[in-house]
């Protein structure tokens, strides 16, 4: 079979892992292609001209096919950013991790690509420099559930108690820079624990 044309984009780096002496096993996400597994040929130079992609860069990749799509082969790469304050983090890092996990592990609509690279790219910048954590989580996992097309509204936030909607508004519409850090009591946590819950049982999300 003849190899597909090289295809142009920028994607997230979800996963790396060693495969061999000289690979590397990117699982990428992109807003032009979805979810991407690719090999990346490691160079053996101690200062090799193009840096190997750490775990959540953006890169500029140009990627090759053989077999339509299942598997890409990196030909050039360039880290357009590294969110290194991430790693520092623990929180920052945990929720990073968690919501990497949700795109590896669950089908996604062709539609929801774009809007969800989006809302990747906002939430590591604000974990980046460690800007609520749970509450960016929080929101970011709304925007998920809303751009699958579930009911977020009329379901899961219409069962909530009221005083939970309003802390839900607050958290959800309200500035970063204007909210306080979550209380002592662990709202915004019981929050982030009810949705991944209806997510779950009700939609059969994994997380």
């Amino acid at each position: 079979m003849e190899s597909m044309p090289f295809h142009h984009t920028s994607a997230f780096v979800l996963t790396r892992e060693p495969s061999g002496e000289s690979m590397l096993h990117l699982r990428l996400f992109s807003a032009g292609i979805g979810l991407i597994h690719a090999w990346l040929r490691v160079s053996r130079k101690r200062t090799p001209a193009t840096p190997a992609p750490d775990l959540f860069d953006r890169l500029d990749v140009v990627l090759e096919t053989k077999n339509e799509g299942r598997t890409w082969f990196v030909k050039e790469h360039v880290v357009t950013r590294r969110y290194t304050g991430i790693g520092r983090n623990y929180a920052s890092l945990r929720y990073a991790s968690r919501f990497a996990a949700l795109i590896l592990k669950n089908p996604l609509h062709h539609d929801a690509w774009l809007p969800l690279f989006e809302s990747l790219d906002h939430a590591l910048e604000a974990w980046e420099h460690d800007r609520h954590p749970e509450i960016v989580y929080f929101k970011t996992l709304y925007l998920y559930a809303k751009g699958e097309g579930f009911p977020v509204r009329e379901d899961w936030w219409a069962r909530l108690p009221r005083a939970r909607q309003s802390e839900t508004e607050l958290r959800l519409h309200r500035p970063l820079a204007e909210q306080s850090a979550p209380d002592a009591t662990g709202n915004t946590k019981k929050l982030i624990e009810s949705l991944e819950s209806w997510l779950q049982y009700d939609h059969e999300i994994r997380f």
